[in-house]
């Protein structure tokens, strides 16, 4: 471009061309600046030496997509390397000299089979300590690993000695949007799918999900110790599991607010007899638990694993023994032990345990300063609870976050063999003042033609408002419908709920009880071999009946098509359409009517469908 046509103004002329030019070319710059750029061979992150690694010599930036292609070696060599998705098909190492590296990958980070991200071990041995480089990998997005994903390498070394190889990289799991993580496997792969220390800190609400596989952090507590920090926002696990392998007392730290909500393992002393502070909790609830083993492990990568569970501790025919009359029907804390056999590594078959300190909250039914609070534990999957001791008197007070009890140890030591579990729940002392709010002595489910009936009976009630009848459609709960409680009783009561709108198919259903002061709970969940609605136009009338204000008016169709609800009054005016629209056959549909501003008196229902009609006689009574 000559000077004089960036500085020709004459309409028209070759300022205008040339301004075009300009605008184009930015553009052009601007897109390739957010391109994909893929390895074309081997060389460090931070080299413009075109083709080595980097197409032109272009050096990679936040806002690039990166692809480490198959076949290729990038080495991560500096500190502030960034890029927006990677995806690992060859061999992405971090430095092996001396150098502090670190990457920033801003989207998702994918190893595919093949693939390989690892802290590669010193190529030179240096002197023992405890402290040695630590690479740094941030990550805002997703990890999905089907290769090799290795975060410490090579030999700790012996205090004194220049015989230390060791390489980690920690990783911290940042930003404002859920990241999730899906691993290879379940089993310890040390040396491929294994992590080091990692840093959880979402914001505005996000949390970090484990969707598949094990999730390992090594057990080195000294040299460039592996722990779990959970600064901001939950780790979710389903029915996965995060394991610290770390028996430091320091492996896993957390607060009410930030926390394991799914299963935790920790590592357990090879050498026995010590206690780990399991920092888990549910969606809403910090519970967390103590776990004291006594004998050792023989080999590392054993654990004991914890989970919160929402839920009533009693089954509905649970035996309690040793001075209790309630468990928690709120939730109940899971305990296994994992022997996790890895090549010649054979690490204790079994794991003894001889003590656990409970926490409760405001929600867990606790009447504050009362000392006839327990804990209770099961070693037969809840059929039979047993209380243990508490010599030392505990006095209930409700904390901003949770309060712990410390019962006495076990009668006798529990044996767990790998796979096996045990159970502990919060109990109250035989006529004591904690509710543990609601105690449900049963709760079934029967099938009928299309609906459900629900029944249900307490034992004892404190402050009960009432009961949400719940329904699982898909992997959420919803509210088919409320039932009031009793308030504070100590004599039986019965309940019952018809669900009118089912499908063909087992169905599960729950209760959600609500305290008056807004504390809730949850009952076991029933399952129940639903049968839909026949396929006949009915009009099966409305539900309750005789009502006030509001009943429910239920129908089916024998074929796809458009039907209509109204109702009217005695004298045949039209009051209220409840229902027009598409209706299907094979489905029942439950029209709801409010009749707040209607006097009492006969009502009528009227269906039409296809060109028939059908109509049942209410009764609105006020």
């Amino acid at each position: 471009m000559h000077l004089n046509t960036i500085h020709n103004t004459h309409q028209g002329g070759p300022m205008k061309y040339g301004a075009m030019f300009i605008i184009a070319v930015l553009m052009l710059t601007a897109s390739m600046t957010a391109q994909t750029i893929t390895s074309q061979g081997d060389g460090n992150w931070d080299s413009t030496v075109p083709n080595l690694p980097w197409p032109d010599g272009v050096v990679p930036t936040s806002a690039n997509d990166v692809v480490i292609a198959s076949g290729t070696t990038v080495t991560i060599n500096v500190s502030g390397a960034a890029c927006n998705d990677l995806q690992v098909d060859g061999i992405l190492p971090f430095i092996n000299d001396g150098t502090a590296a670190s990457i920033t990958v801003n989207g998702n980070l994918l190893i595919n089979s093949g693939g390989s991200l690892t802290a590669l071990q010193r190529s030179t041995a240096v002197l023992y300590t405890t402290s040695p480089t630590v690479h740094t990998l941030t990550l805002y997005g997703n990890l999905t690993n089907s290769g090799t994903f290795d975060m410490r390498t090579g030999s700790n070394g012996t205090s004194g000695n220049t015989n230390q190889t060791v390489r980690v990289c920690n990783i911290h799991l940042l930003g404002t949007s859920n990241s999730t993580i899906t691993l290879s496997s379940d089993a310890y792969l040390s040396g491929s799918e294994e992590f080091n220390s990692i840093t959880v800190n979402k914001t505005g609400g996000a949390k970090v999900v484990l969707a598949d596989g094990t999730l390992y952090l090594t057990n080195n507590g000294t040299v460039a110790a592996c722990v779990l920090t959970m600064t901001s926002g939950l780790f979710e696990t389903g029915s996965n599991v995060v394991v610290a392998l770390g028996t430091s007392s320091g492996a896993v730290s957390a607060s009410n607010t930030s926390y394991i909500n799914g299963i935790l393992g920790r590592g357990m002393s090879t050498s026995g007899s010590v206690s780990k502070l399991f920092p888990v909790g549910t969606a809403t609830q910090y519970r967390p638990i103590t776990v004291r083993s006594t004998t050792s492990g023989g080999a590392t990568g054993h654990y004991i694993r914890v989970e919160v569970i929402d839920g009533n501790a009693n089954t509905g025919s649970s035996t309690l023994n040793g001075g209790i009359d309630k468990v928690s029907s709120v939730r109940y804390h899971k305990i296994g032990y994992v022997q996790n056999i890895n090549g010649s590594n054979t690490p204790a078959a079994t794991m003894t345990i001889d003590s656990t300190t409970m926490s409760y909250g405001a929600d867990d039914g606790v009447i504050t300063v009362n000392t006839n609070l327990r804990v209770a534990t099961s070693t037969d999957d809840r059929a039979t609870w047993n209380a243990l001791g508490q010599t030392f008197t505990h006095t209930t007070s409700i904390t901003a976050s949770d309060t712990t009890i410390k019962p006495d140890k076990f009668s006798s030591p529990y044996v767990l063999n790998s796979g096996s579990f045990i159970y502990a729940a919060l109990a109250n002392a035989t006529g004591g003042a904690n509710p543990l709010p609601v105690e449900l002595a049963s709760f079934t489910a029967s099938a009928k033609s299309g609906m459900v009936e629900l029944a249900w009976r307490t034992a004892t009630e404190t402050n009960n408002a009432g009961f949400d009848v719940q329904k699982r459609a898909g992997d959420a709960w919803t509210s088919v419908g409320f039932v009031a409680g009793a308030g504070t009783s100590n004599a039986p009561k019965s309940y019952s709920f018809v669900d009118r709108n089912v499908e063909t198919g087992v169905t599960s259903y729950r209760l959600k009880q609500t305290d008056r002061d807004g504390k809730v709970s949850y009952s076991n969940t029933v399952e129940v071999n639903a049968v839909g609605a026949p396929t006949v136009l009915a009009l099966n009338g409305n539900y309750p009946n005789p009502f006030n204000p509001a009943t429910t008016i239920s129908f089916t169709v024998p074929s796809d098509g458009m039907a209509v609800v109204k109702v009217f009054d005695i004298l045949g005016k039209e009051v209220a359409t409840v229902f027009s629209g598409a209706a299907l056959s094979g489905k029942r549909y439950a029209a709801p009517f409010d009749a707040t501003a209607l006097p009492s008196g006969v009502y009528f229902s009227q269906l039409e469908f296809g060109g028939q009609r059908l109509v049942k006689r209410m009764m609105l009574l006020k």
